[in-house]
């Protein structure tokens, strides 16, 4: 299936029950969650965040990775 994009979903009007075959009862299009992919590499996690609204969980991980970042130079 790859990666779902909430926002690409929302914007085509995708379902994931209708598009993906996924049950709303155990599957929620929801942002928040960030993949971790090494240089040259393959994904090796996933950072996420829930609670706050979709962007705000969005803003918070990436804000976080960008400091970690920053703070490896």
């Amino acid at each position: 299936m790859g990666r779902l994009q909430p926002c690409r979903l929302r914007s085509e009007n995708q379902t994931l029950e209708q598009d993906f075959n996924l049950t709303s009862s155990d599957y929620v299009l929801a942002g928040g969650a960030f993949p971790l992919i090494l240089k040259n590499e393959r994904q090796v996690g996933t950072i996420t965040v829930s609670g706050l609204p979709d962007e705000e969980d969005h803003d918070l991980v990436t804000t976080g990775i960008r400091s970690f970042l920053l703070q490896q130079n």
